[in-house]
């Protein structure tokens, strides 16, 4: 339960919170679009973004509710999402609002699952790491990177092959003292499209008898990750393409 100081502190936090989200739209909207989207007067949403006040308590949860929206989301970070004519999506420009992403990503996990149902996030390198340090953070818990190569032969790994897409096989490699038995694990990586990858990285975690509670990636392309990982439980994409 919490005390009166935790209750104003976490007050303030999310009164801050919806000010910093405010300056990232501010970025990509207008005062009168974001006053359409947040049915807020635009003198107003000027004096929040210019730190001249910042909104109450109920303003700020009622701003931070309709950005997470998945109506929002989608409108919003669809169109920052490039897929080349290689096949490459590009989610570097999402990347560029934090603060926003941080409220979405709570919002999915939490639906998923308690954050003490978590105790370390693991994401792949090199493209994942952005995402899950920025979900490690939100969660306040360890981050573990599964690398593609040994950085040392004196170290213990684990190891784990998977086909990628263009049918090579590569390895993952986890080494055994960042993750115990009976560790929780949610897996986030950027992009998923065939599971494959998702399905190695459980695996890894299996040889290492720790626990997959969860997966959140940031993209989720067509329908075969989702065939794939029929029964695995809460897996999610943030955006849907």
């Amino acid at each position: 339960m919490l005390t009166g100081k935790d209750r104003k502190e976490e007050e303030l936090r999310t009164r801050i919170m919806a000010v910093e989200t405010l300056k990232e739209l501010k970025k990509a909207f207008t005062y009168k679009e974001l006053s359409n989207v947040l049915d807020i007067q635009e003198s107003l949403l000027c004096r929040y973004t210019n730190g001249a006040t910042i909104p109450s308590e109920i303003q700020a949860r009622e701003i931070l509710r309709k950005v997470r929206s998945e109506d929002f989301i989608d409108r919003f970070f669809k169109e920052k999402v490039v897929i080349h004519d290689d096949n490459f999506v590009d989610t570097s420009k999402i990347l560029f609002y934090p603060n926003l992403l941080t409220i979405i990503i709570l919002n999915i996990v939490e639906k998923m699952l308690s954050r003490s149902d978590v105790d370390k996030v693991v994401t792949p390198a090199v493209n994942g790491i952005a995402l899950g340090a920025m979900t490690a953070h939100s969660l306040r818990r360890p981050l573990v990177i599964v690398k593609k190569y040994k950085e040392s032969t004196y170290i213990d790994y684990y190891e784990e092959a998977v086909r990628e897409l263009n049918s090579m096989v590569s390895t993952f490699y986890l080494k055994k003292d960042l993750v115990e038995r009976g560790d929780r694990i949610l897996i986030v990586d950027d992009v998923i499209r065939s599971g494959k990858t998702v399905q190695a990285l459980i695996r890894l975690m299996e040889k290492a008898s720790s626990t997959v509670v969860g997966v959140l990636t940031l993209v989720g392309v067509g329908r075969a990750w989702e065939d794939s990982l029929l029964y695995s439980k809460n897996v999610r994409a943030i955006l849907r393409l």
